[in-house]
Parts: structure tokens; sequence; C-alpha cells
């Protein structure tokens, strides 16, 4: 049962991406672990966002969001898997953190492999500190990235990375755009 702080983000990320809006429970293989997943359709695409993802032991507390210009993208199979690795195998998000080869698990056929971890900047400061009931959190964008561009993190940082994709006007909420490397 989702609680009033879990309540309150989904709110709060619906209001501000606007659209129509569902929530689902999505379970790991063996059904022991699930995270609820809100998705808002708009004109522009889809928006995911996990719901709960505060109320494991993270520090700082965060929730995930994820927002694409197609709305035929699985985010919701992709953010969950992302927050299970989270809950029960302990990986940690900050900004610039990978995990890798999370986007091919769903689609093998896009160029975006993996998942990087930014601050949001759609939104502006609204969704970058969220005050709940429970306190502030602090979501995370979850962009895909290619082969290619994991490469040009390991070597220059995720910084050049940003740089590059604003120099080259690349649009990242594109899940099926090539590498901008």
């Amino acid at each position: 049962m989702p609680s009033k702080s879990n309540k309150e983000w989904a709110n709060i990320v619906s209001t501000l991406t606007g659209g129509a809006r569902s929530v689902a429970n999505y379970y790991d293989e063996l059904e022991a672990t699930s995270i609820h997943v809100l998705t808002v359709l708009n004109e522009g695409g889809k928006v995911c966002a996990t719901i709960g993802l505060m109320d494991v032991q993270h520090e700082p507390p965060t929730e995930i969001l994820m927002d694409s210009t197609s709305e035929d993208v699985k985010l919701e199979n992709i953010i969950s898997m992302a927050a299970f690795f989270i809950m029960k195998d302990g990986w940690k998000i900050k900004p610039g953190a990978v995990f890798e080869t999370l986007v091919s698990e769903y689609h093998p056929e896009l160029a975006v492999k993996h998942l990087l971890f930014v601050p949001q900047y759609q939104w502006g400061e609204a969704l970058s500190k969220v005050k709940l009931e429970k306190g502030y959190i602090y979501p995370l964008l979850a962009v895909g990235i290619t082969n290619e561009e994991l490469d040009f993190i390991a070597h220059k940082g995720v910084s050049a990375l940003e740089d590059l994709w604003e120099r080259k006007n690349i649009n990242v909420l594109n899940w099926y755009r090539s590498s901008s490397v």
C-alpha cells in the first residue's frame, strides 16, 4: 500500500507532466519484490516514475524518472528493473551512475543499451528537490545511452558527454536515436 508520501510524489509528477495517468505494480521474476510505477501519457510521449523507491534505504532518498518522446518504449519494464537492482542488490544511483545493459533487456533493437542517471532538467526546480510529508527526495532522470557514449564517459566523463549533447542538440528523450559520438 503506497504511503502518503508515495501518493504525494505521484500527484506532483502527474500534475507537472500532465496527461492520462495510471499506476501499476511491477514484480521481479520471483514475484517477491514489487514497485509501483506511475505512467503519464501526454502529447510529448510518455513519462514514468517509480513510486516507493524513497522507502528503501538509499541516501539521499530518491525516485527514478524516465521520459520518452515515444509511447511505445517499454519504460515501465526498464524503470522497474532498475528499481529492483537498487532494492534487492544494493545498486546505488547518483548523477553520473550507469546501469549497463538494462535497456537492451527489453529493447535489443535500440542503439541505446544502458541507463545513465542525471539530474532531471525538463521540469526545472520543481522535481530536483521535492518536499514531501516525510522529508525531501532527490529524483534522478534515467536516460538511455549507447555503447559508444558509455565508452566516451569512461574516457572523458559524464560532463563531457552532456556538453556534447548540448553542442549537437541531441534529444536524449528520443530512445530511437543513434549515438551522439
